[in-house]
């Protein structure tokens, strides 16, 4: 697309963006790189769903390997930043010139990027290994799409219908039923490994919960008479 061939012109002439790839020197720092690089372009246009974008921008250069030349990072970049920015509705034929002038300056002027320490999301300061791991489980064909939120949305519904029925508990081995059926869903329709599979089921399983939470009137919370959940989970998990 034009987009991606005017960005990746920009972003391999660019001796930051050269010099960031190039003292990455694993799998994982170069996808720690590009989640960096992408948050921060993300960030600084507004795009909607920084992290989404970012996890993209990993993925793309993880799949290039470790050692490659500025354009072959460029091009990956540039073809993952104009896919999901068209898939959102916000590239175009018309805009694509003035955006990729745009995505480019701002990965320029975007703040140095280094291979390892933690990086800020929404606020919170979360390690930047973990988001490199995640960044395929992230992306905008799994946690960030909209089958997963119809899913999220679903299995909240299922929860609150379990309490409600429970009389205001949610037993482990109930949850667990729950998250076994979202679980098969993602399985037949995702194209994640069995370990990104496992990561996003339970990061859908803790959006659930805490939309139930979120959505409840709780006035106080005694821990003190509740099971010890983390026992049962034990217990149940071990068979």
């Amino acid at each position: 697309s034009s987009f991606a061939q005017q960005s990746s012109a920009s972003l391999a002439s660019s001796s930051s963006f050269s010099s960031a790839f190039a003292s990455a020197n694993s799998i994982s720092a170069v996808g720690n790189v590009g989640y960096k690089l992408g948050l921060n372009v993300a960030n600084a246009l507004g795009i909607a769903n920084a992290q989404a974008l970012a996890a993209s921008v990993s993925q793309a250069v993880s799949s290039v390997g470790v050692g490659a030349s500025s354009n072959a990072y460029a091009n990956a970049v540039s073809n993952a930043v104009g896919q999901l920015l068209a898939g959102q509705g916000v590239l175009n034929a018309a805009n694509a010139g003035a955006l990729a002038s745009s995505f480019a300056n701002a990965a320029s002027a975007a703040p140095a990027v280094s291979v390892d320490g933690p990086v800020a999301v929404s606020g919170q300061v979360l390690p930047a290994s973990l988001l490199t791991t995640l960044a395929p489980v992230v992306s905008s064909s799994g946690l960030a799409s909209s089958t997963a939120s119809a899913r999220v949305s679903s299995l909240a519904q299922s929860i609150a219908s379990a309490i409600s029925s429970s009389g205001g508990t949610l037993s482990v081995p109930t949850f667990l039923n729950l998250l076994s059926s979202a679980g098969a869903q993602v399985t037949t329709s995702s194209t994640l490994n069995s370990s990104q599979v496992t990561s996003q089921v339970l990061l859908e399983g803790i959006a659930a919960l805490l939309q139930v939470i979120n959505g409840a009137q709780i006035r106080s919370v005694n821990l003190a008479n509740a099971p010890n959940v983390q026992q049962a989970l034990v217990s149940a998990l071990a068979g």
